[in-house]
């Protein structure tokens, strides 16, 4: 599904304010207005939860066509922020998404 590209300044959350922080596998190429996009690979770490239930997140809405590192992008669908397209595991809830890029989309 076509969305805008997560990259590394998106501001996410868990449902319980717990901060999402992305971790890079390898070291960044690609950009998007200035931050690094975030490819499959790399892990996103849930620090702050205040259930502490929620330690990572898994994206589900990745690029069929777009890729970095040989790997696919993280995408949000539009219309961005709101409910993410991944999940809080271990308990399967949706992220919440804060603020994201809106000038790149990909597929």
């Amino acid at each position: 599904m076509p969305g805008f590209i997560l990259h590394q300044g998106a501001v996410l959350t868990c449902p319980h304010g717990g901060k999402v922080t992305v971790v890079p596998v390898s070291p960044p190429r690609v950009q998007v207005t200035g931050l690094p996009v975030q490819a499959a690979a790399d892990q996103m770490a849930v620090t702050g939860c205040s259930v502490p239930i929620c330690a990572t997140v898994l994206w589900q809405n990745l690029s069929a066509r777009v890729m970095v590192n040989g790997q696919p992008i993280a995408l949000q669908a539009p219309p961005g922020p709101g409910k993410g397209d991944g999940s809080c595991l271990p308990p399967a809830v949706p992220p919440l998404v804060l603020t994201i890029q809106p000038r790149v989309i990909a597929t």
